[in-house]
């Protein structure tokens, strides 16, 4: 889903494939940012804020060469800024993955 407006909800998909052996992950998460300008020391500094955040998978084994389709739908908060000009919106994919 490429548009989505504050109070809404934001449908995707996150897409995996394992590599040469198999691994297990803790847990895939989704985070919405927003970045912004603030002024420190006379001087502005771009900082960067998580505006809202979602688990997409908890406890997955991907097996070697695996494929994966995950769904998700994530909340957008109505403090979410609108993309005009400079402000950007994006996500972030990440993920917890446990060694063994």
């Amino acid at each position: 889903q490429r548009e989505v407006n504050p109070g809404g909800i934001l449908h995707g998909e996150v897409h995996i494939q394992g590599g040469q052996v198999e691994q297990f992950i803790s847990q895939i998460y989704m985070n919405l940012y927003t970045t912004y300008y603030k002024e420190v020391n006379d001087s502005n500094v771009r900082r960067k804020e998580i505006l809202a955040s979602v688990c997409v998978a908890q406890n997955l084994k991907l097996n070697a060469g695996e494929k994966k389709v995950i769904p998700f739908d994530l909340a957008v908060p109505y403090s979410t800024p609108l993309t005009i000009g400079k402000q950007k919106v994006y996500l972030s994919t990440g993920l917890v993955h446990l060694k063994i």
